[in-house]
């Protein structure tokens, strides 16, 4: 694209207003007959009812989209809205709408201004051919004619809110220098939110409808207002807003760079939550070009892991635990004294395994030194304890505590033992052998008998005591 340069523009067309000396409202009059039906002219022109100024003409900038062979086709729209020589038959001037609609294929290649729209179709005459593909010529957007205010920046950071925003107080301003500043808050936006922007340079303050930036005498319920010469406030908690605004005012790139490069994003944006946010990130790296953001690096292949086969996978740690907590095989007299011995000192097996374990731990990586052993931590082996151990020991004092406190009441609460003799003796027995079996339960607990039978957890929970 190269500012300035002129191209030719194809377009549709449909022609709103009344018939001379005719009692009835405006209606479709006349539209060109290529790809878009009445349908279509008819929707577009109900959707966007502005009134009539008493001073035109005015611009109103809408939108379209529509399904043809099976894709999405979106266009730019522009109403100029205009006085007519003819009269009603209450002899009221009548007033012509002409509605011009413009792919936006056709400006993605070739972005241009509403200005530049307005002046090349305000010069066709009011009838055309209905058949005939007509074109105009229309310059290409040079940002270097426009010329950003406090006004335009306060209202394109305000559509980041996704509300409406009202100018008002500019009855007086011309109608050229409106849809000038049309152009120029959308020249703050990138370019591709045009094919969703609907704008206006004047509209009734009683008409109710769906255009987002526009010009009236009052601002309606729900929308942000802004005072021409005056701009305005960012409301509080609008962080998009005022992200939006400090990013314009702030940067260190000449404002028309800025809008030089949002003209070349014109890929087709709504003013959703989402897209709001790609538009941001857009301003962001316009603003700021030196911390865009560059691709991220191929990931190098990762070196073949050559630690030893024993320190993955599950079996593999517990045969590491076998290993640590191994019994030297049993041979002849004296066998269950070598065990205690190895136990407490550790013995010449498990010593030399654990010799090999501790040389190779430090040299693992991070996460993969949770399967090593190293005698620098001494709780490492605390996870692979039997943790049902103190739920037992608990048990067995409620049992204990309960066996006493049912002993007790039926030997010094119950002095009726002539009434039920029978029931209360199997009580007593029954709370007798519950509670000799918990005591005895918890003295093997805490009192070690020797056993030919050595407690394979014992060597692992002494060596965490011993932290060695």
């Amino acid at each position: 694209m190269t500012a300035g340069a002129v191209r030719k523009i194809g377009f549709e067309w449909a022609l709103e207003g009344k018939h001379p000396g005719s009692f009835d409202d405006y209606e479709l009059l006349d539209h060109s007959r290529r790809r878009l039906d009445t349908r279509i002219f008819q929707e577009i022109r109900s959707r966007y009812v502005t009134g009539i100024s008493p001073q035109l003409p005015q611009v109103t900038i809408a939108r379209a989209k529509t399904g043809q062979d099976e894709q999405v086709v979106r266009y730019v729209v522009l109403a100029v809205q205009n006085w007519s020589e003819h009269r009603d038959g209450t002899n009221r001037r009548i007033a012509h709408t002409r509605w011009f609609y413009v792919p936006y294929e056709q400006l993605i290649e070739h972005p241009v201004t509403y200005e530049a729209l307005y002046g090349a179709f305000a010069a066709l005459p009011t009838e055309l051919d209905p058949a005939a593909p007509p074109t105009v010529d229309v310059p290409a957007l040079d940002p270097l004619t426009l010329s950003p205010g406090g006004d335009a920046l306060s209202t394109a950071a305000l559509l980041m809110t996704g509300r409406p925003v009202c100018v008002v107080g500019a009855e007086r301003v011309e109608m050229l220098e409106r849809l000038r500043f049309l152009d120029t808050v959308a020249a703050l936006l990138p370019y591709g939110m045009r094919a969703n922007l609907t704008a206006t340079t004047w509209i009734s303050s009683t008409a109710e409808h769906r255009i987002r930036l526009s010009f009236a005498r009052h601002a309606p319920e729900g929308t942000h207002t802004v005072a021409w010469g005056d701009g305005a406030e960012i409301p509080i908690g609008a962080g998009q807003a005022e992200f939006y605004l400090d990013t314009l005012a702030t940067s260190e790139i000449p404002l028309l760079d800025i809008m030089g490069s949002l003209s070349r994003q014109t890929e087709p944006l709504s003013f959703a939550k989402q897209d709001r946010m790609v538009a941001m990130e857009l301003l962001h790296r316009a603003a700021h070009p030196r911390y865009e953001l560059e691709p991220e690096p191929e990931p190098e292949p990762e070196e073949p892991d050559r630690s030893p086969s024993y320190l993955h996978g599950e079996s593999n740690r517990i045969d590491l635990l076998s290993s640590l907590t191994a019994e030297e095989p049993a041979r002849g007299k004296g066998r269950w004294s070598r065990w205690r011995r190895d136990r407490r000192g550790g013995g010449p097996r498990r010593s030399a395994a654990l010799g090999n374990r501790r040389e190779a731990a430090p040299s693992l990586p991070a996460s993969m030194r949770e399967f090593a052993y190293d005698q620098d931590e001494p709780e490492q082996l605390t996870p692979y304890r039997h943790d049902w151990k103190w739920w037992s020991t608990l048990a067995l004092w409620v049992v204990l505590v309960v066996a006493l406190a049912g002993f007790a009441f039926i030997v010094i609460f119950n002095p009726k033992w002539d009434t039920f003799p029978a029931l209360d003796t199997i009580l007593l027995v029954s709370d007798l052998a519950l509670l000799v079996a918990a005591g005895l339960a918890l003295l093997f607990k805490y009192v070690r008998l020797p056993s030919r039978v050595p407690d394979w957890t014992r060597p692992r929970r002494d060596q965490v005591k011993r932290g060695g």
